[in-house]
Protein backbone atom coordinates (compact mmCIF):
# COMPACT_ATOMS: atom_id res chain seq x y z
CA UNK A 1 0.00 0.00 0.00
CA UNK A 2 1.03 3.64 -0.35
CA UNK A 3 0.35 6.89 1.45
CA UNK A 4 -0.81 9.43 -1.11
CA UNK A 5 0.75 12.75 -0.11
CA UNK A 6 -1.23 15.75 -1.33
CA UNK A 7 0.88 18.87 -1.56
CA UNK A 8 -1.97 20.89 -0.03
CA UNK A 9 -2.67 18.53 2.88
CA UNK A 10 -0.91 20.33 5.72
CA UNK A 11 -2.44 18.08 8.38
CA UNK A 12 -0.92 15.01 6.71
CA UNK A 13 2.48 16.70 6.40
CA UNK A 14 2.41 17.58 10.09
CA UNK A 15 1.34 14.07 11.10
CA UNK A 16 4.02 12.33 9.03
CA UNK A 17 6.74 14.64 10.31
CA UNK A 18 5.76 13.88 13.90
CA UNK A 19 5.87 10.08 13.70
CA UNK A 20 7.98 7.10 12.75
CA UNK A 21 6.36 4.25 10.80
CA UNK A 22 8.33 1.18 11.96
CA UNK A 23 8.44 -1.62 9.38
CA UNK A 24 7.99 -4.39 11.94
CA UNK A 25 4.62 -3.21 13.31
CA UNK A 26 1.12 -2.08 12.41
CA UNK A 27 1.79 1.02 14.51
CA UNK A 28 3.14 4.54 14.66
CA UNK A 29 5.70 6.02 17.04
CA UNK A 30 4.93 9.54 18.26
CA UNK A 31 8.37 11.16 18.42
CA UNK A 32 7.39 14.16 20.51
CA UNK A 33 5.44 12.20 23.13
CA UNK A 34 7.49 8.96 23.10
CA UNK A 35 4.27 6.99 22.78
CA UNK A 36 3.76 3.84 20.73
CA UNK A 37 0.33 3.53 19.10
CA UNK A 38 -0.49 0.06 17.80
CA UNK A 39 -3.24 0.19 15.17
CA UNK A 40 -6.17 -1.97 16.26
CA UNK A 41 -9.62 -1.46 14.69
CA UNK A 42 -12.33 0.98 13.67
CA UNK A 43 -14.93 -1.80 13.59
CA UNK A 44 -17.25 -2.38 16.51
CA UNK A 45 -15.50 -4.49 19.12
CA UNK A 46 -17.05 -7.99 19.19
CA UNK A 47 -19.27 -8.60 22.22
CA UNK A 48 -17.03 -11.45 23.40
CA UNK A 49 -14.15 -9.02 24.03
CA UNK A 50 -16.06 -5.77 24.52
CA UNK A 51 -14.42 -5.35 27.94
CA UNK A 52 -11.04 -4.93 26.23
CA UNK A 53 -11.99 -1.48 24.93
CA UNK A 54 -10.95 0.97 27.62
CA UNK A 55 -8.73 -1.55 29.46
CA UNK A 56 -5.84 0.18 31.26
CA UNK A 57 -2.94 -1.38 33.15
CA UNK A 58 0.63 -0.71 34.19
CA UNK A 59 3.26 -3.02 32.74
CA UNK A 60 6.44 -3.11 34.78
CA UNK A 61 9.36 -4.55 32.87
CA UNK A 62 13.12 -4.15 33.25
CA UNK A 63 12.64 -1.63 36.07
CA UNK A 64 10.39 0.62 33.96
CA UNK A 65 6.64 1.16 34.46
CA UNK A 66 4.77 1.57 31.16
CA UNK A 67 1.18 2.79 31.04
CA UNK A 68 -0.80 0.63 28.60
CA UNK A 69 -4.37 1.03 27.41
CA UNK A 70 -6.84 0.24 24.65
CA UNK A 71 -8.14 3.69 23.88
CA UNK A 72 -9.20 6.15 21.16
CA UNK A 73 -6.89 6.41 18.16
CA UNK A 74 -4.91 9.59 17.66
CA UNK A 75 -5.85 12.29 15.19
CA UNK A 76 -2.46 11.70 13.51
CA UNK A 77 -3.35 8.08 12.81
CA UNK A 78 -6.73 9.04 11.35
CA UNK A 79 -5.13 11.65 9.10
CA UNK A 80 -2.59 9.12 7.83
CA UNK A 81 -5.26 6.42 7.38
CA UNK A 82 -7.35 8.78 5.25
CA UNK A 83 -4.51 8.93 2.70
CA UNK A 84 -3.70 5.22 2.53
CA UNK A 85 -4.31 3.40 -0.77
CA UNK A 86 -3.91 -0.36 -1.43
CA UNK A 87 -1.91 -1.14 -4.58
CA UNK A 88 -1.66 -4.92 -4.38
CA UNK A 89 -1.77 -7.97 -2.10
CA UNK A 90 -0.55 -7.37 1.45
CA UNK A 91 1.42 -9.69 3.75
CA UNK A 92 0.75 -7.32 6.67
CA UNK A 93 -3.05 -7.12 6.49
CA UNK A 94 -2.56 -3.55 5.24
CA UNK A 95 -1.20 -2.67 8.67
CA UNK A 96 -4.74 -2.98 10.09
CA UNK A 97 -5.63 0.28 8.33
CA UNK A 98 -8.42 -1.09 6.13
CA UNK A 99 -11.13 -0.58 8.77
CA UNK A 100 -9.85 2.94 9.48
CA UNK A 101 -9.82 4.12 5.87
CA UNK A 102 -13.26 2.58 5.26
CA UNK A 103 -14.56 4.19 8.45
CA UNK A 104 -13.30 7.62 7.36
CA UNK A 105 -14.77 7.21 3.86
CA UNK A 106 -18.15 6.27 5.33
CA UNK A 107 -18.01 9.18 7.74
CA UNK A 108 -17.69 11.57 4.82
CA UNK A 109 -20.55 9.89 2.97
CA UNK A 110 -23.88 11.37 4.04
CA UNK A 111 -25.72 8.39 2.52
CA UNK A 112 -23.85 5.81 4.58
CA UNK A 113 -26.07 3.12 6.05
CA UNK A 114 -26.75 3.43 9.79
CA UNK A 115 -26.09 -0.32 10.08
CA UNK A 116 -22.40 0.01 9.23
CA UNK A 117 -20.17 -2.19 11.44
CA UNK A 118 -18.02 0.70 12.62
CA UNK A 119 -17.46 1.93 16.12
CA UNK A 120 -14.94 4.28 17.66
CA UNK A 121 -11.44 3.91 16.13
CA UNK A 122 -9.29 2.23 18.77
CA UNK A 123 -5.58 1.69 19.27
CA UNK A 124 -3.41 -0.02 21.85
CA UNK A 125 -1.16 2.52 23.50
CA UNK A 126 2.16 2.11 25.30
CA UNK A 127 2.83 5.37 27.13
CA UNK A 128 5.42 6.77 29.53
CA UNK A 129 8.31 5.38 27.47
CA UNK A 130 11.53 6.94 28.79
CA UNK A 131 13.68 6.18 25.72
CA UNK A 132 13.80 7.31 22.10
CA UNK A 133 12.79 4.92 19.36
CA UNK A 134 14.81 1.70 19.49
CA UNK A 135 13.54 -1.15 17.30
CA UNK A 136 15.34 -3.92 19.22
CA UNK A 137 14.18 -2.60 22.55
CA UNK A 138 10.59 -2.28 21.33
CA UNK A 139 10.70 -5.84 20.00
CA UNK A 140 11.74 -7.06 23.45
CA UNK A 141 9.00 -5.03 25.13
CA UNK A 142 6.28 -6.08 22.65
CA UNK A 143 7.24 -9.75 22.97
CA UNK A 144 6.91 -9.64 26.75
CA UNK A 145 3.68 -7.67 26.55
CA UNK A 146 2.12 -10.20 24.19
CA UNK A 147 2.99 -13.10 26.45
CA UNK A 148 1.77 -11.53 29.68
CA UNK A 149 -1.43 -10.15 28.17
CA UNK A 150 -2.27 -13.58 26.76
CA UNK A 151 -1.36 -15.21 30.08
CA UNK A 152 -4.13 -13.27 31.81
CA UNK A 153 -6.62 -13.12 28.92
CA UNK A 154 -6.46 -15.68 26.11
CA UNK A 155 -8.72 -13.50 23.93
CA UNK A 156 -6.74 -10.30 24.24
CA UNK A 157 -5.63 -8.70 20.95
CA UNK A 158 -1.92 -9.21 20.25
CA UNK A 159 0.70 -6.80 18.95
CA UNK A 160 1.38 -7.87 15.35
CA UNK A 161 5.03 -8.21 14.40
CA UNK A 162 6.02 -8.64 10.77
CA UNK A 163 9.07 -9.93 8.96
CA UNK A 164 11.52 -7.08 8.49
CA UNK A 165 13.04 -8.32 5.24
CA UNK A 166 11.65 -8.78 1.76
CA UNK A 167 9.88 -12.13 1.60
CA UNK A 168 11.35 -14.45 -0.98
CA UNK A 169 9.11 -16.21 -3.46
CA UNK A 170 9.03 -19.96 -2.79
CA UNK A 171 8.23 -21.97 -5.90
CA UNK A 172 5.51 -24.57 -5.31
CA UNK A 173 5.97 -28.32 -5.33
CA UNK A 174 5.98 -30.04 -8.73
CA UNK A 175 2.49 -30.96 -9.83
CA UNK A 176 3.02 -34.31 -11.52
CA UNK A 177 5.02 -37.21 -10.17
CA UNK A 178 5.53 -38.39 -13.73
CA UNK A 179 5.08 -36.48 -16.98
CA UNK A 180 1.30 -36.84 -16.91
CA UNK A 181 -1.47 -38.39 -14.86
CA UNK A 182 -1.64 -42.16 -15.52
CA UNK A 183 -4.60 -43.76 -17.27
CA UNK A 184 -4.54 -46.77 -14.92
CA UNK A 185 -3.50 -46.85 -11.26
CA UNK A 186 -2.93 -50.23 -9.64
CA UNK A 187 -3.36 -49.22 -6.03
CA UNK A 188 -1.22 -50.59 -3.23
CA UNK A 189 -2.53 -51.02 0.31
CA UNK A 190 -1.09 -48.33 2.54
CA UNK A 191 -0.60 -48.30 6.28
CA UNK A 192 -3.34 -46.42 8.12
CA UNK A 193 -0.95 -44.78 10.59
CA UNK A 194 1.26 -43.49 7.78
CA UNK A 195 -1.82 -42.15 6.01
CA UNK A 196 -2.85 -40.14 9.08
CA UNK A 197 0.59 -38.51 9.22
CA UNK A 198 0.45 -37.78 5.48
CA UNK A 199 -3.01 -36.22 5.72
CA UNK A 200 -1.87 -33.99 8.60
CA UNK A 201 1.24 -32.94 6.65
CA UNK A 202 -0.81 -31.29 3.88
CA UNK A 203 -1.81 -28.24 5.93
CA UNK A 204 -0.94 -26.24 9.00
CA UNK A 205 2.22 -24.39 9.95
CA UNK A 206 5.44 -25.37 8.20
CA UNK A 207 7.11 -26.79 11.33
CA UNK A 208 4.33 -29.31 11.88
CA UNK A 209 4.28 -30.23 8.20
CA UNK A 210 8.01 -30.93 8.35
CA UNK A 211 7.67 -33.08 11.46
CA UNK A 212 4.70 -35.07 10.11
CA UNK A 213 6.58 -35.87 6.89
CA UNK A 214 9.63 -36.84 8.91
CA UNK A 215 7.50 -39.09 11.12
CA UNK A 216 6.37 -41.00 8.03
CA UNK A 217 10.01 -41.66 7.11
CA UNK A 218 10.79 -42.52 10.73
CA UNK A 219 7.83 -44.92 10.82
CA UNK A 220 9.05 -46.70 7.71
CA UNK A 221 12.58 -46.83 9.12
CA UNK A 222 11.40 -48.52 12.31
CA UNK A 223 10.09 -51.51 10.35
CA UNK A 224 12.97 -51.65 7.91
CA UNK A 225 15.24 -54.69 8.24
CA UNK A 226 18.28 -55.77 6.26
CA UNK A 227 18.17 -58.68 3.82
CA UNK A 228 19.98 -61.18 6.05
CA UNK A 229 17.40 -60.70 8.79
CA UNK A 230 14.55 -61.01 6.28
CA UNK A 231 15.96 -64.29 4.96
CA UNK A 232 16.23 -65.67 8.50
CA UNK A 233 12.66 -64.65 9.30
CA UNK A 234 11.32 -66.16 6.06
CA UNK A 235 13.10 -69.45 6.83
CA UNK A 236 11.63 -69.53 10.37
CA UNK A 237 8.09 -68.81 9.16
CA UNK A 238 8.27 -71.35 6.34
CA UNK A 239 9.32 -74.18 8.63
CA UNK A 240 6.74 -77.03 8.61
CA UNK A 241 6.44 -76.85 12.39
CA UNK A 242 6.11 -73.06 12.65
CA UNK A 243 2.36 -73.02 13.28
CA UNK A 244 2.38 -75.94 15.69
CA UNK A 245 4.95 -74.40 18.05
CA UNK A 246 4.05 -70.73 18.17
CA UNK A 247 6.10 -69.89 21.27
CA UNK A 248 9.28 -71.30 19.76
CA UNK A 249 8.58 -69.55 16.43
CA UNK A 250 8.14 -66.21 18.20
CA UNK A 251 11.40 -66.69 20.12
CA UNK A 252 13.28 -67.51 16.91
CA UNK A 253 11.79 -64.46 15.15
CA UNK A 254 12.79 -62.15 17.99
CA UNK A 255 16.29 -63.60 18.01
CA UNK A 256 16.57 -63.10 14.26
CA UNK A 257 15.34 -59.51 14.48
CA UNK A 258 17.80 -58.85 17.28
CA UNK A 259 20.74 -59.88 15.11
CA UNK A 260 20.40 -56.68 13.05
CA UNK A 261 23.41 -54.52 13.75
CA UNK A 262 22.09 -51.44 11.96
CA UNK A 263 21.56 -48.26 13.94
CA UNK A 264 18.55 -46.06 13.16
CA UNK A 265 20.58 -43.65 11.02
CA UNK A 266 21.95 -46.49 8.92
CA UNK A 267 18.51 -48.06 8.59
CA UNK A 268 17.04 -44.78 7.32
CA UNK A 269 19.88 -44.35 4.85
CA UNK A 270 19.42 -47.88 3.50
CA UNK A 271 15.65 -47.46 3.32
CA UNK A 272 15.96 -44.30 1.23
CA UNK A 273 18.64 -45.84 -0.96
CA UNK A 274 16.36 -48.78 -1.76
CA UNK A 275 13.09 -46.98 -2.49
CA UNK A 276 13.73 -43.31 -3.40
CA UNK A 277 14.82 -41.97 -6.79
CA UNK A 278 17.22 -39.09 -6.05
CA UNK A 279 16.38 -37.48 -9.40
CA UNK A 280 12.83 -36.87 -8.16
CA UNK A 281 14.21 -35.26 -4.99
CA UNK A 282 16.57 -33.11 -7.04
CA UNK A 283 13.66 -31.79 -9.11
CA UNK A 284 12.13 -30.32 -5.94
CA UNK A 285 15.43 -28.99 -4.62
CA UNK A 286 16.21 -27.30 -7.93
CA UNK A 287 12.92 -25.37 -7.69
CA UNK A 288 14.32 -23.33 -4.76
CA UNK A 289 18.01 -24.12 -5.05
CA UNK A 290 19.25 -20.98 -3.27
CA UNK A 291 17.90 -22.32 0.02
CA UNK A 292 20.05 -25.44 -0.27
CA UNK A 293 23.37 -24.00 -1.50
CA UNK A 294 24.15 -21.71 1.44
CA UNK A 295 24.27 -22.21 5.22
CA UNK A 296 21.29 -20.95 7.22
CA UNK A 297 21.29 -19.42 10.69
CA UNK A 298 17.88 -20.02 12.28
CA UNK A 299 16.34 -17.89 15.00
CA UNK A 300 17.03 -19.97 18.10
CA UNK A 301 20.66 -20.67 17.27
CA UNK A 302 20.48 -23.73 15.05
CA UNK A 303 22.96 -23.59 12.17
CA UNK A 304 22.21 -25.57 9.01
CA UNK A 305 25.09 -26.33 6.66
CA UNK A 306 24.57 -26.10 2.91
CA UNK A 307 23.08 -29.32 1.52
CA UNK A 308 24.63 -29.01 -1.93
CA UNK A 309 27.23 -27.00 -3.83
CA UNK A 310 26.08 -24.19 -6.15
CA UNK A 311 27.36 -25.89 -9.30
CA UNK A 312 25.76 -29.30 -8.66
CA UNK A 313 23.56 -31.04 -11.20
CA UNK A 314 21.30 -34.03 -10.81
CA UNK A 315 24.17 -36.51 -11.23
CA UNK A 316 26.20 -34.85 -8.47
CA UNK A 317 23.25 -35.00 -6.12
CA UNK A 318 22.42 -38.61 -7.03
CA UNK A 319 25.93 -39.73 -6.11
CA UNK A 320 26.29 -37.71 -2.91
CA UNK A 321 22.88 -37.20 -1.33
CA UNK A 322 23.37 -40.11 1.08
CA UNK A 323 23.95 -39.95 4.01
CA UNK A 324 23.91 -36.11 3.96
CA UNK A 325 20.20 -35.69 3.25
CA UNK A 326 18.81 -38.00 5.98
CA UNK A 327 21.37 -36.66 8.48
CA UNK A 328 20.32 -33.10 7.65
CA UNK A 329 16.57 -33.66 8.03
CA UNK A 330 17.21 -35.52 11.30
CA UNK A 331 19.10 -32.49 12.62
CA UNK A 332 16.28 -30.14 11.59
CA UNK A 333 13.68 -32.39 13.19
CA UNK A 334 15.64 -32.50 16.47
CA UNK A 335 16.03 -28.71 16.49
CA UNK A 336 12.27 -28.32 15.96
CA UNK A 337 11.26 -30.88 18.56
CA UNK A 338 13.57 -30.10 21.46
CA UNK A 339 13.52 -27.05 23.68
CA UNK A 340 16.70 -25.31 24.70
CA UNK A 341 18.34 -27.59 27.23
CA UNK A 342 21.80 -28.76 28.20
CA UNK A 343 22.05 -31.47 25.56
CA UNK A 344 20.32 -29.47 22.80
CA UNK A 345 21.41 -25.85 23.03
CA UNK A 346 20.54 -24.94 19.44
CA UNK A 347 16.90 -24.89 18.39
CA UNK A 348 14.68 -23.64 15.57
CA UNK A 349 12.30 -21.11 17.09
CA UNK A 350 8.73 -20.79 15.69
CA UNK A 351 9.34 -17.45 13.97
CA UNK A 352 8.16 -16.21 10.59
CA UNK A 353 11.72 -16.05 9.27
CA UNK A 354 12.35 -19.66 10.24
CA UNK A 355 9.13 -20.72 8.53
CA UNK A 356 10.39 -19.18 5.32
CA UNK A 357 13.69 -21.08 5.65
CA UNK A 358 11.87 -24.37 6.29
CA UNK A 359 9.23 -24.11 3.58
CA UNK A 360 11.48 -25.20 0.66
CA UNK A 361 12.25 -28.42 2.55
CA UNK A 362 8.61 -29.55 2.57
CA UNK A 363 8.49 -30.52 -1.13
CA UNK A 364 11.50 -32.90 -1.19
CA UNK A 365 10.54 -34.30 2.21
CA UNK A 366 6.97 -34.89 1.03
CA UNK A 367 8.17 -36.75 -2.07
CA UNK A 368 10.26 -39.08 0.10
CA UNK A 369 7.42 -39.59 2.58
CA UNK A 370 5.05 -40.65 -0.20
CA UNK A 371 7.56 -43.18 -1.49
CA UNK A 372 8.00 -44.53 2.02
CA UNK A 373 4.22 -44.94 2.38
CA UNK A 374 4.00 -46.94 -0.85
CA UNK A 375 7.24 -48.89 -0.89
CA UNK A 376 8.78 -49.19 2.58
CA UNK A 377 7.58 -52.79 2.84
CA UNK A 378 9.67 -53.56 -0.25
CA UNK A 379 12.81 -52.03 1.23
Amino acid sequence: MVIEVDGENGALHEALNAVILPARYAAIWHKDKREFEIIWTAFKVPSGISDVAGRQFTFRYDNIAYKCEFGPSSERLLVIASSVMPIGPSTTQYRNLFSFSTYLTGKENENASPSTPFGEPLSFWIRDIPWDWDDDRMLDLATHLNFHMYYYDTRTPQILMFNMGQEAVIKPQSRYREEKFPAIINARTIDAHAYYFWDASLSGDVSRRFIYNYQIIEYGTFYFTDESVKRSMRRILSAPSASSNVENTMRLLMDAFGTSKMQEAQKMENLLRNIVDPAVIWREIEQNINYFTAPIQFDGGYELAALIKPNWKVDDFSHQWLPTFPNTIRGIRNALSHGREQRQVQVIAPTKKNAQYLLPWIAPLSVIARDVILYSDLG
